[in-house]
């Protein structure tokens, strides 16, 4: 079995969507709404397979508790470079790059809505 995609509650699906895509170098399928009318998606797609699924609820509805997910940048360097560019970009570093206590080299940043984003190796 394997894992088919990972959801991600956000308030402003455009401004996130273009965030994800610009930042990550995702694409993104075309906006659908869902659950009759309460709900409206998009899924980014990566570059590796992997996808991300962002969901807006209606206003009136409570938003979900907060996520997080981890995105591969490939080499130790390239997770530096990204979370410096990010840093540069207003995004906030909830922690530098370093060797995690799992073993995996990784910082964590926030995405314009301060979800928790973790990039690794």
């Amino acid at each position: 079995m394997q894992l088919a995609y990972t959801c991600l509650w956000v308030r402003d699906l455009s401004r996130m969507s273009s965030f994800y895509q610009s930042n990550f170098q995702a694409s993104a399928s075309e906006r659908r709404c869902e659950l009759w009318g309460a709900v409206e998606s998009t899924c980014l797609l990566f570059e590796n397979g992997a996808s991300l699924k962002l969901l807006q609820a209606r206003a009136d509805q409570a938003l979900p508790a907060q996520g997080s997910f981890a995105v591969g940048a490939g080499r130790a360097a390239d997770v530096d470079r990204l979370t410096e560019q990010l840093a540069a970009k207003g995004c906030t570093i909830l922690a530098e790059p370093r060797l995690s206590v799992d073993g995996y080299y990784e910082s964590v940043v926030t995405d314009p809505e301060g979800n928790p984003v973790i990039i690794t190796i």
